[in-house]
Parts: structure tokens; C-alpha cells; sequence
């Protein structure tokens, strides 16, 4: 009998954007591939079924626990050997959906960064806790993908076994391949000029993204740097109007969502993250290996990736004045650009999907 795996996620651009090798993988390896997620439905390749469900990104919506009800559905009615499933939101409606199952899936939970830390306020903290707890023994396999949540996660024991992978995998392949000569149509397009030094964050807009520092941090930058950032959420419009207040609007870009991102990557010369709490970055991994010089926040998960003066430069989350004197040092220092964007190029190599997800099926697997 062929076995069968579901993933489950937020959304289904969450799975088009990280998982589609993995649904390939499985597909190939002769498993039925099923995906459930919330959100506006996409076509996923290598997809047998696609299921719709009623997720609200409000972990206290009543419409979690219609989405809880009808992954429970699903579920029993196709007898899944194994199910994968990410984003918090999601991982915790699927597992309470397994509650009485007996038996049940064998459940792979991959954990793309808990939204907490050590200095998250205590409220916060306990509540996204105690739930993590709660699920700990629906969790066959937990996967980490930094030091402080995998270090976190085997002290409170957040399931039965916990691993630790290197992201879900980076196309350095597709990356190098990627075409530069559109570089100054795509400037033109934004209004950028021609000799501006043009800094990247491509995140969506959100208070743990942190968008709003970079916007204060604009204020002391020189006059010649550019700021794109990429993408859409609920904060993108007080952003713009901020950013009308510091009146340097004219000099950061919002382009909102962009299919074509990495030939916005070739457009610009530098990259940053503000970010307060990360899993393990891929906005990031991938700065490093277009070689963009990359001024970080320190927030876990970036400094999994970026070593302060190695292959990037770290500031607190907060403090646009070091955000704004990093990335005036990496504008005026060509020496220190090179330095940066040689080391942080080498070191994406790590990231490769090719070496990647051998190690990410593994554990998956494993737990069969």
C-alpha cells in the first residue's frame, strides 16, 4: 500500500516558497503527497490532493479551531503515515487535531523560529509556550534551525526527539544563474539613480520584521542610500506614512510583493535585517550568496547565519543609529564591502539545497 504524507501550513505560498523539493522527494520516492493550508489557494506541484482550511493568523480566532475540525477531517478520512507540518499557527491547530486519534500520523513539526526569546515579555512568552508544551507529545520529531530554539527546545523537552537542519535549503544553482543585465531597468523602474548604493530587506511587513527602525535609521544615512523593501503585511501603510514623516520617503522603495526577487537582489548593492526574532533566515542566506554586503539585527537566527565583521555586520534590534552607522560604513568602506560580501558568499555554500535536503528527508524518514 503506498504511504501517505500530509503538510500542513499558514498558507500555501509558505509551501510554494520552501517545501516544493521536498513534496518532489516524497512524490518521488512513491508516497501520496498531500498539502492543507489556509489562505488564498495556489497551485503546488507535485500535490496529489490540495485541502483549504479556515486558518486566521489571530491564534485566538474562532476560525482556528473550524480549521482544527476540519484537518481533523481530513486526516481521518486519508489515513496519512506521516504528516510535516510548519508555521506555529498551523503546527498547533494540526496537532490538536490528532487529539484522541489511536493510533495517529507520526508527525514531523519544523519549527522556522519560535516567535520568542529570552527578552520577549513574560505574558508573551508564556503563552506561545505552554502551547508548544501542550503538543510536545503529539511531536515524533521536532526540527530546529538555530542554537537558541534547539537549545530551548531540548531543555523544556518540545518533543519526543528533537533535530537541528540547516534551513530548508537554498537554490545557489538558480541564484548564480541569475540574469544581471536587468539592473538599471529595474532602477529606473523604482526611481533610483544610477550611482545610489541601494540596500535590500525583503520581508514581509510586520512589528517582528522591524521595518520601522530601518525607516528611522534612513535619517542619518547619506544621502546617496537607497532603501528597498520588499513585500507586504498589516504594517506596510504606518511604514510609508512614517517614513513621510522622516521625509525620506523618497529615498525607500516599496514595491510590495515581488515574484522576480532575485533580479532585485542584482539591483541592489546591500542587504539588511532588522528583524527581532528569526528561525533561520532565508532573506538572509540569500543576501549571502548574491555576495551583498549585510547589516543584521542581533536577533537569533541571524546570528546563526552572520558572524559580526566576518561576513556581515551585527547591531542591536532597536537602535537605528547602529543601524545607520553600519550602513554607512559598509557605503563608504569598499575594502570592508569586499571583505563581507567575499566571506558571506563563501560561506552560503552550507546552505545548498543539494546538501540540504538529503539531510532534512533523513529526519523526516526517521521517524517511519
Amino acid at each position: 500500500m503506498q504511504k501517505r504524507v500530509l503538510f500542513t501550513a499558514s498558507t500555501f505560498g509558505h509551501i510554494c516558497s520552501f517545501h516544493i523539493p521536498y513534496l518532489k522527494e516524497f512524490k518521488d520516492r512513491g508516497f501520496v503527497v498531500d498539502v492543507a493550508c489556509g489562505g488564498e489557494m495556489r497551485k503546488i506541484p507535485f500535490a496529489d490532493n490540495l485541502f483549504q482550511v479556515t486558518f486566521e493568523k489571530k491564534i485566538s480566532s474562532l476560525k482556528n479551531f473550524n480549521a482544527e475540525t476540519e484537518l481533523e477531517k481530513i486526516i481521518r478520512q486519508n489515513q496519512y503515515d506521516l504528516i510535516i507540518t510548519h508555521t506555529t499557527l498551523a503546527a498547533f491547530f494540526t496537532r490538536v487535531a490528532l487529539g484522541g486519534m489511536n493510533p495517529r500520523p507520526k508527525v514531523v513539526d519544523v519549527m522556522h523560529g519560535y516567535l520568542f526569546d529570552d527578552k520577549t515579555n513574560s505574558l508573551k512568552k508564556s503563552v506561545y509556550y505552554s502551547a508548544e508544551k501542550s503538543m510536545a507529545k503529539r511531536t515524533d520529531l521536532l526540527l530546529t534551525m538555530n542554537d537558541w530554539d534547539y537549545n530551548f527546545a531540548v531543555k523544556n523537552n518540545l518533543g519526543k526527539k528533537v533535530g537541528y537542519i540547516d534551513g530548508m535549503g537554498l537554490d545557489i544553482d538558480k541564484i548564480d544563474a541569475t540574469d544581471s543585465s536587468q539592473r538599471e531597468k529595474i532602477r529606473e523602474e523604482l526611481n533610483i539613480p544610477k550611482d545610489a548604493f541601494v540596500f535590500i530587506y525583503s520581508a514581509e511587513f510586520s512589528k517582528r520584521k522591524n521595518q520601522a527602525t530601518l525607516m528611522k535609521a534612513m535619517q542619518k544615512t547619506d544621502k546617496n542610500i537607497y532603501l528597498i523593501l520588499a513585500g507586504k503585511g498589516e504594517t506596510v501603510h504606518d511604514c510609508q506614512t512614517l517614513a513621510e514623516n522622516l521625509s525620506v520617503r523618497d529615498r525607500i522603495k516599496f514595491p510590495g510583493f515581488v515574484s522576480n526577487i532575485y533580479s532585485l537582489y542584482r539591483a541592489c548593492d546591500g542587504a539588511v535585517s532588522s528583524s527581532k526574532s528569526e528561525g533561520l533566515p532565508f532573506n538572509v542566506m540569500e543576501a549571502m550568496r548574491f555576495s551583498l554586503p549585510i547589516v543584521v539585527s542581533k536577533a537569533k537566527g541571524n546570528i546563526d547565519l552572520i558572524q559580526d565583521n566576518i561576513n556581515g555586520l551585527v547591531c542591536s534590534k532597536d537602535s537605528y543609529i547602529e543601524f545607520a552607522d553600519k550602513m554607512n560604513e559598509i557605503y563608504y568602506d569598499v575594502n570592508l564591502r569586499k571583505k563581507l560580501s567575499e566571506k558571506a558568499y563563501e560561506m552560503s555554500e552550507k546552505y545548498d539545497i543539494k546538501k540540504v535536503l538529503p539531510s532534512v528527508m533523513e529526519q523526516y524518514l526517521s521517524v517511519l
